[in-house]
C-alpha cells in the first residue's frame, strides 16, 4: 500500500449546500533513519513488560506476606506462652513487637536482594548493548 493512491472522502458542509468531494491522497513516507518496529518487536517488548510486571507483583506480594506472617507468628507465640505461663499481656506484647521487627527485617532483606538482582540485570544489559 506504499505507492498506491488512497481516496479519502471529504464533506464540505456549508450552510446552503452539502456536497461530497473525492480527493486523492498519496501517503508520504519520511525516512528519518529510525528503525520501524515490527509486530514481532512490539510483541517482544510487551512480553518483557508483562514479565517485569509479574516479577514486581511477585516481589510485592512476598513482602506483604512476610510482614503479615512474621507478625502473626510473633503474636501467636506470645499468646500461647502467656496462656502457659500465666503472664497475661506481657509476653503477647513482647513477641508481637518481635514479630513486627522481624517483618521489617524481612522486608529489608527482600528489598536488598531485589535491588542487587536489578543492578545485576542492568549491568548485564549495559554490557550487551555497548
Amino acid at each position: 500500500m506504499t505507492g498506491m493512491a488512497v481516496k479519502e472522502e471529504m464533506i464540505d458542509r456549508s450552510p446552503l449546500t452539502e456536497k461530497r468531494v473525492d480527493i486523492p491522497v498519496t501517503p508520504v513516507l519520511f525516512n528519518l533513519g529510525f528503525h520501524t518496529p515490527t509486530v514481532c518487536c512490539i510483541q517482544k517488548i510487551m512480553a518483557e513488560d508483562r514479565h517485569q510486571l509479574i516479577k514486581s507483583l511477585g516481589f510485592l506480594s512476598s513482602v506483604g506476606i512476610s510482614m503479615v506472617a512474621s507478625t502473626l507468628i510473633g503474636l501467636a507465640m506470645g499468646y500461647f506462652l502467656d496462656k502457659w505461663l500465666g503472664t497475661t499481656p506481657w509476653l503477647t506484647l513482647g513477641f508481637l513487637a518481635l514479630g513486627i521487627v522481624s517483618g521489617f527485617r524481612n522486608i529489608y532483606i527482600l528489598t536488598a536482594r531485589e535491588l542487587k538482582r536489578q543492578q545485576k540485570e542492568n549491568h548485564e544489559d549495559g554490557e550487551g548493548q555497548g
